[in-house]
């Protein structure tokens, strides 16, 4: 199945990105200032890590010191990549083979691009039954924290302070009304 969706047509085209001597506090900084959900781990326009939210739940845990672990010592080096040109099928596909929510674009080894879960259901809404049937979600995802709305999103992975319930998941603000969108539309055809 082929969408017709490249991945160049979805993808953040400048994705934001530091060096591996950064701090977790700067990385954290960066991503909450850009609000994104992952950081890339750059050499020039090359890519040698990244970092996700869950990473920082992960190290929050560990108790890691964020003022003096350098990013190198902690991201992840086996970052999988993207072509701009495949399909967003092949994307995705990508994501639920190795559990990950944001996938790197890179063309003649370097990186052009950062493609998210979100950025492909904004596209193609439609998306979402087959995220819904295909993609695992860990039990720690599901959970709410302390009795608060607050946790990661069921759909895309985001951390919210203020999930809704959308038909039993959990999910940020930003997936709730892409749903609410999509539920209305399918409505409306069947009128």
């Amino acid at each position: 199945m082929k969408t017709g969706y490249k991945v160049s047509d979805a993808m953040v085209v400048e994705p934001v990105g530091t060096h591996q001597d950064a701090t977790l506090r700067e990385c954290s900084k960066l991503m909450v200032d850009n609000n994104i959900g992952s950081l890339l781990i750059l050499d020039g326009k090359k890519i040698i890590g990244i970092i996700s939210e869950t990473d920082f739940m992960r190290f929050i845990v560990e108790g890691l010191d964020f003022n003096s672990v350098k990013v190198k010592e902690v991201m992840n080096k086996n970052v999988i990549t993207i072509s701009p040109n495949k399909d967003i099928i092949d994307a995705m596909r990508l994501m639920k083979q190795y559990e990950i929510k944001h996938l790197p674009v890179v063309q003649r080894g370097e990186i052009i691009g950062i493609l998210s879960v979100k950025d492909i259901l904004k596209i193609e809404p439609e998306l979402f039954d087959l995220l819904f049937e295909k993609i695992e979600i860990s039990e720690a995802n599901k959970r709410t924290f302390e009795g608060k709305n607050e946790g990661l999103c069921e759909i895309c992975g985001t951390f919210d302070s203020n999930l809704r319930n959308y038909h039993g998941s959990w999910v940020c603000s930003e997936c709730y009304e892409i749903l609410k969108e999509r539920s209305r539309l399918k409505r409306e055809k069947r009128r």
